[in-house]
């Protein structure tokens, strides 16, 4: 969480509105095709294999995150911008 909250507060640091606002648009792409694509074979094998239902785990946790608005309490203790 804290690599995807630094990698966006970079994109609006560093580039235009709109130049930021395409990174983060296919950042968020990117992340929701991901997810898709781990919770499928997570799905399909019941979620028995252990490293498959982990990363659909983190995937998961990363788009509620950024659903939920990137919330300052969500993140590594000590870690969060405070």
């Amino acid at each position: 969480m804290e690599m995807l909250r630094s990698r966006l507060l970079c994109y609006r640091r560093a580039f235009t509105g709109m130049q930021a606002g395409l990174l983060t648009l296919f950042r968020w792409f990117r992340l929701v095709v991901s997810g898709i694509s781990h919770l499928v074979p997570t799905l399909l094998t019941l979620g028995l294999h252990r490293s498959t239902r982990q990363r659909t785990g983190i995937y998961l946790r990363l788009i509620t995150f950024v659903l939920a608005g990137m919330p300052r309490n969500m993140g590594l203790p000590g870690k969060r911008p405070e």
